[in-house]
């Protein structure tokens, strides 16, 4: 058995005579007789399956054959590939089309007057609150999460069916609501005034909670803040709690926000509340005797207290919905709202950009649509009247000075048709990829073929021409191959070898013997690889036997 080389721990070395001989007799062999595959057929002859180090013989023994040097010529036939330089640009006209088909069902750009300021929101409005004229927009129809601004439906869902001077007392699941608070003491009586008061100056959770407890709870509440949306025309607002907060399925739009503030407007409770800086909110009960304390809670809108003439309305910040805002602001007689979703930088500052540029191009612009007109006269403003106190000037009842012109904005018909046509280019650019991916791969085997005939071809360039079955048997070295040693001593040829009777001898012209030489040559051969077989085994053997000496 082999043993291991003394300092040498990696794996078992094959001695270098027995690899060359293994590469003498793997060349002189005749085409389709490789030992291993008649040892297979013989049942395991002598070397006639696997070598001793439990290698295959041949192509697969354990020193590997160095790949001959040859040049890849391309063939004169070959498909020539494109060059980079138009390969890019087939890619970018891919690419240009792409984004021309996908913003399909965008806003136009407005015409006459000033382009409107670049924001960083995803989707944006800048309407006219007194005529219902879509200024300007971006992605109008864009469903996103709306974030706090969607207590402004919760007002204007149940402000006008909850007395502003009832008590509510809050329990512990109001207290324990997540996000932003105005800190409700479980057990304690708010009113409903005193609550509208902590959902928009704070933006209080725990105060919409209480609210949607005093309606007769959440899913009641969410019913008819769905209702009052599709009142209002805003069909892409899907509702499901009502603090804004991020839940599954809840969305709106730039466009339907705009026709909820738009509405809101005209409701003297929610304009007062909007446009309050600080107020005085009760804390906790007090003892039986004593008085009841309270602290002071601030706005958290920074454009209710930065831009002049704001009206309010609200504004909110998700994780998902980011920095949203519904802004409204009123100047020479003309009331303008502005509605940011998605901002990623200061939604005040953007809203105070977009509502400048309104009133500054107002009278020239052309609108791009128009603002839903509510389906029925609501009734949020019946029960706040005498409660609402002083308002803004400028903040007057809006919806009832709007002129009666019909809807114009983008039917549920032609939203669908936009999402059709940007599905589909989608599915073009993805077919077009798979279909340029499949040309290749056929470009790339056709190529292969070309190489092959051109190698099999005489006088061709490229890779080296494969030695002949002549060539091979003549027992001819190959280049950079190790000189052939000869065999320890004759071996006689039998005369039956030398010499087959089934193979008859033919003359050529030239008067040479050529079947004659061939079959010569192919038992010499023979004998030659049985001599060296013998050789390889005999010297094995010794190996062998001295090692286990």
């Amino acid at each position: 058995m082999l043993r291991r080389k003394p300092g040498h721990t990696s794996h078992w070395k094959t001695p270098a005579r027995t690899r060359a001989q293994a590469e003498r007799r793997d060349r002189s062999m005749p085409p389709g007789s490789h030992p291993a595959r008649r040892g297979a057929r013989r049942g395991g002859a002598a070397y006639g399956g696997l070598h001793h180090d439990g290698t295959l013989p041949g192509r697969c023994s354990m020193t590997p054959r160095p790949p001959a040097p040859h040049a890849r010529a391309p063939h004169p036939l070959a498909p020539r590939r494109a060059p980079r330089a138009a390969r890019a640009a087939r890619a970018a006209a891919a690419l240009a089309l792409l984004a021309a088909l996908t913003t399909t069902g965008a806003s136009p750009a407005p015409t006459g007057g000033e382009a409107p300021p670049e924001v960083s929101a995803a989707a944006w409005v800048v309407a006219d609150a007194g005529t219902g004229d879509v200024l300007a927009a971006q992605d109008p129809h864009e469903p996103l999460p709306p974030a706090s601004t969607l207590k402004l439906l919760t007002a204007l869902a149940l402000m006008g069916s909850l007395d502003p001077t009832a008590e509510q007392v809050a329990s512990e699941a109001d207290a324990r609501a997540v996000g932003s608070k105005v800190g409700l003491v479980p057990g304690a009586s708010y009113t409903v005034d005193q609550l509208w008061q902590a959902v928009f100056l704070q933006s209080g959770n725990d105060a919409a909670s209480a609210l949607a407890a005093a309606y007769g709870g959440e899913q009641r509440t969410v019913r008819a803040m769905q209702e009052e949306a599709e009142r209002l025309g805003a069909d892409d607002t899907r509702v499901a709690g009502p603090t804004g907060l991020d839940e599954h399925g809840q969305v709106s739009t730039a466009y339907d926000l705009a026709a909820i503030g738009r509405a809101a407007l005209g409701v003297p409770g929610i304009v007062q509340h909007a446009t309050t800086l600080r107020a005085d909110f009760p804390g906790a009960m007090p003892a039986p005797g004593e008085r009841r304390m309270t602290y002071e809670i601030g706005t958290q809108q920074d454009f209710v207290r930065s831009y002049e003439g704001a009206l309010g309305l609200k504004n909110g910040h998700t994780t998902l919905g980011r920095g949203t805002l519904v802004a409204a602001a009123e100047r020479d007689g003309r009331t303008l709202v502005v509605t940011l979703l998605r901002s990623t930088g200061d939604p005040a500052g953007e809203a105070a950009e977009l509502m400048d540029w309104g009133f500054a191009n107002a009278a020239a612009v052309e609108p791009v649509a128009q603002l839903p007109e509510p389906r029925a006269q609501g009734a949020g403003s019946a029960a706040l009247d005498g409660a609402a106190g002083e308002q803004e000037p400028g903040a007057a009842a809006l919806v009832a000075s709007t002129s009666a012109v019909p809807a114009d904005g983008p039917s549920l018909l032609e939203r669908a048709a936009g999402v059709l046509v940007r599905v589909l280019a989608v599915l073009l650019v993805v077919v077009a990829g798979l279909r340029a991916r499949v040309l290749l791969r056929r470009r790339r085997r056709r190529l292969r073929r070309l190489e092959r005939a051109a190698q099999r071809r005489p006088g061709s360039r490229g890779r080296s021409r494969p030695r002949s079955p002549a060539s091979s048997r003549a027992g001819s070295p190959r280049r950079g191959a190790p000189a052939p040693r000869r065999s320890p001593g004759p071996v006689p040829v039998p005369a039956a070898a030398s010499a087959p009777a089934s193979a008859p001898a033919s003359t050529s012209a030239s008067g040479t013997t050529t079947r004659g030489s061939e079959d010569a040559v192919t038992a010499s051969t023979w004998v030659t690889w049985a001599s060296t077989e013998r050789s390889v085994a005999t010297h094995d053997a010794a190996s062998m036997s001295a090692r286990a000496e």
